[in-house]
């Protein structure tokens, strides 16, 4: 009679993949032949197969075995530094947030204004109600924001030439607005 011995699992290590990750398998004792459930015990006498190592290889997608490797930051992250240090790059972080934070206020503005002569050419030229509180509030706003081209152009039209001259002093906003939000941006960096 022979004597049923199992088969001790092995571990597979497989190298590192294109993820970073171990990949580790433990494969399972063969059952035997005759019994269809791999969890019952096997009978006495009963043969085992043989466990045969299971070997994976690294999943690399094309589309990662084809990218660069990433970069290793230049600047460590606070943890790792010594207390002056990460005071130094909290300081930089925060004037950068500060920068960021600014220069979205210098273009939103500009932004802002420039809709605002938009609004104030059309209410003119549609014949707005000039005593509506809106009507009214742009019309007080508008003439100091328009002050450098408002007499730009002249046609003998008094609609067109407000909605040149308006149309003019929105885009010079919008411009001034992005340009000096990246100026800060960039003065930050």
């Amino acid at each position: 009679m022979q004597t049923a011995t199992r088969a001790e699992p092995q571990v597979v290590t497989i190298p590192r993949n294109a993820l970073g990750s171990v990949h580790t398998s433990r494969p399972r004792p063969s059952t035997p032949r005759h019994s269809a459930n791999p969890e019952e015990p096997p009978e006495a006498g009963a043969e085992l197969e043989p466990a045969t190592p299971t070997v994976l290889s690294p999943v690399v997608r094309p589309e990662e075995a084809e990218a660069p490797a990433r970069p290793v930051p230049a600047v460590p992250p606070i943890a790792m530094l010594d207390g002056e240090a990460a005071l130094a790059q909290e300081r930089e972080r925060s004037r950068a947030r500060r920068a960021r934070v600014i220069a979205g206020v210098l273009e939103w503005i500009g932004s802002a204004i420039a809709v605002l002569l938009v609004v104030h050419a059309v209410l003119v030229v549609g014949g707005a109600n000039p005593h509506n509180t809106v009507a009214h509030l742009t019309g007080v706003l508008a003439p100091p924001l328009t002050a450098l081209v408002d007499d730009l152009f002249q046609p003998a039209d008094p609609a067109l030439g407000l909605v040149l001259n308006s149309g003019s002093a929105a885009v010079l906003w919008l411009l001034a607005g992005t340009m000096l939000g990246r100026l800060v941006r960039k003065v930050a960096t």
